[in-house]
C-alpha cells in the first residue's frame, strides 16, 4: 500500500513539474527570447486594426517632436497625417516594425525581470515615429528628422500595473524551466521504480498529462482574459496588448498539442503493456 501511495505522489509531482516546465519553456522561447518575440510579433505588422491606431499615435508623437516656423506648422501637420495613413505601405515599415518590437521587448523585459523596477508593460515606437518624420521631411523638403529626439524611447503604455504584475510572474517563472523538466523526469522514473505495476503507473501518468493539459489550457484562457482586454479599445496601447497576448496564445497551441500527444502515447503504452502483462500472468497461472 505504501509503495502505491508513494508512486502516486511521485507521479503527481512528475505531471505537475512537466506541465510547468513545458509552459515555462514555451514562454522562454516565444516571449523572453528576443528573436522569438520578434518572430512571434511579425504578423502584427499587417494587422488592419493596428494600422489605424498606430497611424494616429505616431502622427501625434511626430507633431510633438517637430520644430517648425509657425507658418509651416499647419502644412506640416497635414503632411504628417497623410504620411501616417500610408506609413504601413512604405518599404521601410517592416524593418521599422521589427526594430520597434526589439526595443519594446528590451524595455518591458527590463522592467518585468528586474525586482528593483516597478512592473510595466510598454512599447517603444521610436523607429516608426522616425520613419514617419523621414517621410514627412521628404514631402516638405525640410530637414525635419533633426528635430526628433535622437534615440530616446517613444513610450506607449500597454497595460495597468495589475496586468503588468501577471506578465511579470509568467516571465520570471520561465527561468525555472530546466529545473522543472529535470524534476519531472526524476519524479517519473522514481514513480515507475517504486510502483508495483509499472504499466498501470505509466497509464496513469498519461491520464495525468492529458488532464493537466486540459487544465493548463483553461488556466491560459484565464490569464489571457486578465491581461488581454482591449479588442475594441480606441487606443494603441490597449489594442496592441490584446493582439500580443493573442499571438502568444496562438503560439502556445502547438506546445499544448504536443503535451496531449505525449499523454496519449503514455496512456496507450501503459494500457497495452498492462494487457500484455495481464495475459502473460494469466497464462502462467493456468500452467
Amino acid at each position: 500500500m505504501a509503495r502505491t501511495v508513494l508512486s502516486f505522489l511521485l507521479g503527481l509531482v512528475a505531471v505537475v513539474l512537466l506541465l510547468a516546465g513545458v509552459s515555462a519553456t514555451a514562454v522562454q522561447r516565444t516571449v523572453v527570447d528576443t528573436d522569438g518575440f520578434v518572430t512571434l510579433t511579425s504578423p502584427l505588422s499587417s494587422d488592419a486594426g493596428l494600422h489605424d491606431r498606430l497611424a494616429s499615435t505616431v502622427a501625434t508623437e511626430a507633431r510633438n517632436r517637430i520644430a517648425l516656423p509657425e507658418g509651416l506648422q499647419d502644412a506640416a501637420a497635414g503632411v504628417i497625417d497623410r504620411a501616417a495613413q500610408a506609413l504601413t505601405e512604405d518599404v521601410g515599415f517592416p524593418a521599422a516594425w521589427e526594430r520597434t518590437m526589439q526595443r519594446s521587448h528590451d524595455l518591458s523585459l527590463g522592467a518585468l525581470t528586474d525586482p528593483s523596477k516597478p512592473d510595466a508593460l510598454q512599447a517603444d515606437i521610436q523607429p516608426i515615429v522616425r520613419l514617419l518624420v523621414d517621410k514627412a521631411a521628404g514631402s516638405l523638403g525640410v530637414p525635419l528628422d533633426g528635430s526628433v529626439i535622437s534615440d530616446d524611447p517613444v513610450v506607449v503604455d500597454l497595460g495597468a500595473s495589475q496586468q503588468a504584475s501577471v506578465a511579470a510572474t509568467v516571465v520570471r517563472a520561465a527561468g525555472f524551466a530546466p529545473a522543472a523538466l529535470t524534476g519531472a523526469a526524476v519524479a517519473a522514473v522514481l514513480a515507475l521504480l517504486v510502483a508495483r505495476r509499472r504499466t498501470t503507473t505509466l497509464a496513469w501518468l498519461g491520464i495525468g498529462v492529458l488532464v493537466g493539459t486540459a487544465l493548463l489550457v483553461v488556466a491560459g484562457l484565464l490569464v489571457q482574459g486578465a491581461v488581454a482586454s482591449g479588442q475594441n479599445a480606441p487606443g494603441l496601447g490597449d489594442y496592441l496588448r490584446y493582439r500580443l497576448v493573442g499571438v502568444a496564445s496562438g503560439a502556445a497551441v502547438p506546445w499544448a498539442v504536443g503535451l496531449a500527444v505525449w499523454g496519449a502515447v503514455l496512456l496507450a503504452v501503459g494500457v497495452v503493456g498492462r494487457l500484455v502483462v495481464g495475459r502473460a500472468e494469466t497464462g502462467s497461472a493456468q500452467r
